[in-house]
């Protein structure tokens, strides 16, 4: 079976969110693997994401499962696009344009966008200038061969970015291991 593999977001290397999910799998008895990938800002995060991706295929295998938040969203398409044979992708609140174009990625890769129609720090990011965010993570992705779930965490007013991760991390998890264990 399969490993999972962390892509993490801007301004951080995961530690206050995907990486608790990846302790959390590894609690349930999973492979977790965390590359350390450069920590990016919302100007370097424009032109680096196709490097990082260069660093997560490195260590992917056939039958992985990437699991990116925000930015890590961006970053773990890409890797799809170098890295054929992963099991799926899953994103959490992706900071990724809701029409990003998959067809680059082959066929056989699930992907799955666990997305929060309450993110506010999404909707404020889709207004920065010069920068590669949209509101994948917030509104879904718009392409036919995304499994986009809606997960309207905390309502409107106390929504939170990493609510995947805190509040919410049982679900999180099922969905990660459902990837890596059977086809949604």
């Amino acid at each position: 079976m399969g490993k999972f593999i962390l892509a993490n977001g801007i301004r951080t290397h995961g530690e206050g969110n995907i990486d608790i999910l990846g302790r959390h799998l590894v609690r349930l008895g999973h492979e977790v693997l965390d590359p350390r990938l450069p920590r990016r800002d919302v100007i370097t995060a424009r032109w680096g994401a196709k490097s990082d991706a260069k660093i997560l295929a490195g260590v992917a295998e056939a039958g992985d499962v990437l699991l990116g938040h925000s930015f890590g969203g961006l970053r773990a398409l890409k890797t799809a696009e170098l890295v054929p044979d992963l099991k799926a992708i899953v994103l959490y609140g992706a900071a990724v344009a809701r029409r990003y174009d998959t067809s680059a990625i082959a066929d056989t890769i699930e992907i799955i966008n666990v997305h929060n129609p309450y993110d506010a720090v999404l909707k404020l990011g889709s207004f920065l200038l010069f920068h590669p965010f949209g509101l994948g993570g917030r509104d879904g992705l718009t392409s036919p061969r995304v499994v986009n779930f809606c997960q309207p965490f905390d309502g409107p007013f106390s929504a939170s970015h990493n609510s995947y991760f805190d509040s919410h991390l049982e679900q999180s998890a099922d969905v990660a291991v459902n990837a890596l264990e059977e086809t949604l």
